[in-house]
């Protein structure tokens, strides 16, 4: 498997969040055109995913103490803002993985996600509602969630895309006027480059962005940051290498 990034940029910056072994980065930088992600990369991404279903959700069957260093991690950052019987989105839930945790705590999950093949691998773990739907329109009622779980998805989504049709997209479903923050999203920390992983006859494409721009996009489509955090994990090739910047934020 190899990474590339497809956009030339500035240094990479974590901000208080080394990457593990930077040099690795740099043997896999060319330049390209390319800058944000396009249709053509969300179809090749639904493609690398649905060629991959089966082997990731083999690769997510989690082991006792892993899931349980995910579930303490989900109620300390999440759980403080839900209630039972909250109703939450879960944006690519992929093959159900932490959706499985999240309605073990006590919500009520909506899984959406590009990959019908993911979805059916979701199917064989996890009882909520599942449905194959792009993150731009979801296709459920106006003021119906209350919180939006949005763990990794959002690597596939470029900086006009969470600003323009994402966030926008969040507002309209979520129940409006909450007191408490309503949004986990989860971006990879980099320098602003598209990078693409290559799997032998396939290949996914995803975004990085510095703490400065994911603040300034999030601020600017109305939403206030609560809390933020970093941490690793993820894509295997670039576990260690990108990590992930972390927000809880409340859409006003």
């Amino acid at each position: 498997m190899a990474v590339e990034a497809i956009e030339t940029g500035s240094k990479i910056k974590t901000l208080g969040c080394e990457p593990e072994n930077p040099p690795q980065v740099s043997q896999f930088v060319r330049t390209l055109e390319t800058r944000f992600l396009t249709s053509f990369h969300k179809q090749a991404n639904m493609k690398f995913y649905d060629g991959v279903a089966p082997q990731y959700a083999n690769e997510r069957a989690w082991t006792t103490d892993t899931r349980n260093s995910i579930r303490e991690n989900l109620i300390r950052r999440v759980n403080q803002y839900i209630s039972d019987g909250d109703k939450i989105l879960v944006v690519g839930t992929g093959t159900g993985s932490d959706q499985e945790i999240l309605q073990e705590i006590g919500a009520v999950c909506y899984g959406i996600d590009l990959s019908r093949l993911m979805l059916i691998e979701a199917k064989r773990r996890i009882n909520d509602h599942l449905v194959q739907a792009e993150a731009d329109e979801i296709p459920f009622p106006t003021d119906f969630f209350n919180f939006v779980y949005c763990e990794a998805a959002a690597e596939h989504f470029d900086g006009p895309f969470l600003s323009t049709e994402f966030i926008p997209e969040l507002t309209r479903v979520l129940v409006p006027n909450q007191k408490r923050a309503n949004l986990l999203l989860s971006v990879r920390l980099g320098n602003g480059k598209v990078y693409r992983i290559s799997d032998k006859n396939s290949f996914k494409y995803f975004a990085t962005y510095t703490q400065e721009t994911i603040n300034r996009i999030l601020t600017d489509a109305g939403v206030e940051i609560v809390e933020q955090w970093c941490s690793q994990g993820g894509t295997p090739s670039v576990e260690g290498i990108l990590p992930w910047f972390n927000t809880i934020g409340k859409i006003r």
